[in-house]
């Protein structure tokens, strides 16, 4: 068992499968790397991915995340280059599942809710402003059923929808122009049983089309 840490490439994939220690393993791109603990290929416990500057001579923290034999187990948290967390998830199993949160830029959660092994909202779901505010707070309970809506993480509404036991049947997604300060337009579908396959779109309503959609379609 190696106790230094080895730099390999990620491209030698017979490789990875083998080995047995502590590694640095180069990505493609040349411009970050991860560190951490393989067994027989697996990656296992905490893994950081890092950017490299060789001008600045700098390195940033990327991304912490935890494995167990090779998945995914407990936290994934991802960093903006100024090292404010990105977004704080929970994995079982590769699977993201139990309590989330995304964060703007300033380091302040915008995001905070629960996902189930389906991977679907359950429980309390917040979404915040930058300045603390609450925009949207709902409890879709155990069966994963009400009204979601996603903001981005400057506080603009991207998609609204009526989910139904984990299942989206109605959906509007929206375009936010920044420099304007309004939505321009909005795409509404409806989802079959499986909400996989969508057989209606209006796309591209007016901006002005967007609140009549609302309370026709969600609000019903």
């Amino acid at each position: 068992m190696l106790t230094d840490t080895v730099t390999i490439n990620i491209e030698d994939s017979l490789t990875l499968s083998k080995l047995t220690g502590y590694y640095k393993i180069a990505r493609v791109d040349g411009g970050s790397f991860e560190t951490g603990f393989l067994w027989y290929g697996n990656k296992t416990g905490l893994w950081k991915t890092l950017s490299s500057d060789s001008i600045n001579e700098t390195i940033t923290l990327l991304s912490l995340a935890s494995y167990d034999n090779g998945k995914l187990n407990g936290r994934l948290i991802d960093f903006y280059d100024d090292s404010y967390p990105y977004d704080d998830f929970y994995y079982k199993n590769n699977v993201k599942v139990g309590f989330q949160r995304e964060f703007g830029d300033s380091g302040k959660p915008v995001l905070i809710y629960e996902t189930n092994e389906e991977q679907n909202f359950i429980n309390d779901y917040y979404a915040i402003s930058l300045n603390g505010d609450t925009l949207y707070h709902t409890n879709f309970g155990k069966e994963a059923t009400g009204l979601v809506k996603r903001y981005n993480r400057w506080g603009a509404l991207e998609r609204e929808g009526n989910m139904v036991k984990g299942k989206m049947d109605t959906v509007i997604d929206y375009w936010f122009d920044i420099p304007a300060g309004e939505y321009t337009s909005a795409t509404f579908s409806i989802y079959t049983d499986s909400s996989s396959q969508c057989f209606r779109v209006d796309s591209n309503l007016h901006v002005k089309d967007i609140e009549s959609y609302r309370r026709a379609k969600l609000l019903r």
